[in-house]
């Protein structure tokens, strides 16, 4: 990091091999599929920060915003931002130059919310936009990011979509585009109605965990009772047994529950679970927990969850 102009850029890297194959892809007669995943942006890598090793953000430079009066961290940030900018312009001009922009569906989308990591201010470019939480949390902020697709004769230029997906929907979707078979037994459906404007069919439910709260390790000694807990912004990277349960949330229609820990014994979700309903459709930022006011959604999404025999442990936790 020290020494930029000595090594690779990694997403220098990445790009470069995709567009490559792009360009060979292209000059076909045949549909082709490309999943490009850049790294950023994503927290730091500098290490010679004493207090902050993790302070700044992967990027060669920090290019317009060099003489910015903004802390590194959020220099980095920025840079990266515009780094990976830079790079989906420069795949967009390829299928323009390759003939082949006007029959190709591109989609963007991150894989979570924005993070607080190696010293990023969730705040400082407001980037959850109000939304409770951040990378890793059970409410909005934590997994609800924005998704963009560009499908020139399909989708009408600047439709906005309510519809709410997930990646475990990627399959059946790719799958219904390219005529093929999704495996049976996915969790995820195909949104290709949605992309086409036509009448999308909606999930039964849509479900996620992550390890649950974590206690402020400067200023508390851990808690014995596993199901308390303290705000997001204390989250330490790593998992503490003492001061982490398995939480989960759930997502039915316009409202989604939130369950910050299983029961320690069983891991799974349970009927005397300590449930929270935000209305995310008209409460999006989930400012009023609507549980004592509509116990009959508390007791339809415990069954809900129960029935379907789900696990309170993520899959990268266990």
């Amino acid at each position: 990091m020290a020494h930029p102009e000595k090594f690779n850029y990694t997403i220098d890297a990445f790009h470069h091999a995709g567009m490559a194959w792009l360009e060979e892809a292209a000059k076909g007669h045949k549909p082709f599929f490309m999943y490009l995943s850049f790294t950023v942006p994503h927290a730091g890598g500098w290490g010679d920060h004493p207090q902050n090793p993790e302070q700044g953000a992967p990027v060669p430079m920090d290019a317009k915003y060099t003489k910015s009066s903004w802390p590194d961290v959020e220099r980095d940030h920025a840079s990266v931002i515009t780094y990976l900018d830079a790079k989906v312009g420069d795949l967009m001009a390829h299928l323009s130059a390759l003939g082949v922009d006007s029959n190709t569906l591109v989609i963007f989308a991150s894989d979570n919310g924005a993070h607080i990591e190696g010293g990023h201010k969730k705040q400082f470019f407001n980037s959850t936009g109000g939304l409770q939480g951040n990378k890793r949390s059970l409410y909005e902020g934590g997994y609800r990011s924005p998704t963009m697709a560009r499908w020139p004769g399909v989708i009408t230029a600047g439709r906005v979509s309510s519809f709410p997906w997930a990646f475990w929907d990627m399959m059946p979707t790719l799958a219904e585009l390219a005529g093929a078979h999704a495996p049976e037994g996915l969790d995820g459906i195909s949104i290709v109605p949605e992309l086409k404007g036509k009448k999308q069919p909606d999930h039964e439910y849509l479900f996620w965990t992550w390890v649950g709260k974590k206690k402020n390790v400067e200023s508390m000694e851990a808690p014995s009772d596993s199901l308390h807990y303290l705000n997001w912004e204390d989250y330490s990277m790593e998992e503490d047994a003492e001061a982490a349960g398995k939480g989960y949330s759930v997502r039915v229609g316009d409202f989604k529950g939130i369950v910050q820990a299983c029961s320690p014994k069983t891991l799974k979700p349970g009927e005397h679970d300590k449930m929270e309903i935000y209305d995310v459709v008209n409460d999006p930022f989930e400012t009023t927990d609507v549980a004592a006011k509509h116990p009959d959604l508390v007791s339809q999404f415990k069954k809900l969850v129960v029935s379907k025999d789900l696990t309170c442990q993520c899959y990268q936790c266990r």
